[in-house]
């Protein structure tokens, strides 16, 4: 076959240096570089400036919303979203639905703006819809899709 005894590169042959250079291009191609910040330090600013100060303001609504409804119109619903002045809540039942509209209509807005000064609530819209769902064995979960 060969008789020709391999040839060992030198450190000081041009052939050595490109064999190194090669090896490690090779072993660079599958990994990924990471640059900037950790994971951990991105999710801790972005609950700083972003989650924090949204429960700040929306955690008085919630207890507000607790403090001025009795509690069986709470357990029939939801707060869904607050846009533009407007807070939207989920009503699961008509019978129940009446009943929110009738307490809207006493002045609980004006109510929900005493306890909330932050916050620029205009309106109340009720929404028929559920928030939940019952499992195989009859207990309540709460969805993550509403009933629009």
């Amino acid at each position: 076959m060969n008789d020709k005894p391999e040839k060992k590169l030198s450190y000081k042959s041009k052939s050595y240096y490109w064999e190194e250079a090669r090896l490690r291009s090779i072993g660079q191609r599958g990994k990924v570089k990471v640059a900037g910040l950790k994971v951990g330090k991105l999710v801790q600013q972005f609950w700083v400036k972003k989650v924090a100060p949204l429960q700040k303001k929306f955690g008085q609504l919630a207890q507000a919303w607790e403090e001025l409804l009795p509690d069986e119109l709470r357990r029939h619903s939801c707060l869904d979203t607050f846009q533009r002045g407007v807070l939207r809540v989920l009503v699961d039942s008509d019978a129940h639905y009446y009943e929110l509209n009738l307490i809207i209509r006493e002045g609980l807005v004006d109510r929900v703006r005493a306890l909330c000064p932050r916050l620029s609530i205009r309106e109340i819209r009720l929404v028929r819809g559920t928030w939940y769902q019952r499992d195989e064995e009859g207990n309540l979960t709460v969805s993550l899709y509403r009933d629009k």
